[in-house]
This record gives structure tokens, C-alpha cells and sequence, in this order.
């Protein structure tokens, strides 16, 4: 499963994941963060531990689910 979170906004702005629970969802994407960060490269994504995720402005994030 993928999860795409897009803040086209002037200020940052916290999503909930609607699915799943804590854990269960790795980072693959964040545009707002400096290369090569922003994209984890396979078997390199970044688990994200809470049931919300801070999109900074102007930013896309994508994630995929573990299980």
C-alpha cells in the first residue's frame, strides 16, 4: 500500500495516517528534505514510529506499508 501526502501549502501542516498503526509505515519519499535524504534508496526507507507525519510547505511525501 501507498500512502502520498502533498502540502502545496505556505505552511507546514500535519497529516494522520487514516490506516494502519505506528511502524507499519516507512518513508520512502520527503521533498522538503536536502539530497540525498529525500529519497531512500530500496531497503533504506525510514520507519516512521507515530500515527502522524509533519509535510513541511510546498512538499510531497510518500510512504509505503510494511504489513
Amino acid at each position: 500500500m501507498v500512502y502520498v501526502m502533498v502540502n502545496a501549502g505556505p505552511s507546514d501542516r500535519r497529516f494522520i495516517f487514516q490506516e494502519g498503526t505506528p511502524g507499519e509505515w516507512l518513508r520512502v519519499v520527503d521533498t522538503s528534505l536536502q539530497s540525498p535524504q529525500d529519497i531512500a534508496p530500496a531497503g533504506e526507507e525510514v520507519e516512521v514510529s507515530s500515527a502522524d507525519y509533519l509535510v513541511s510547505k510546498r512538499s510531497v511525501a510518500v510512504f509505503i506499508r510494511t504489513r
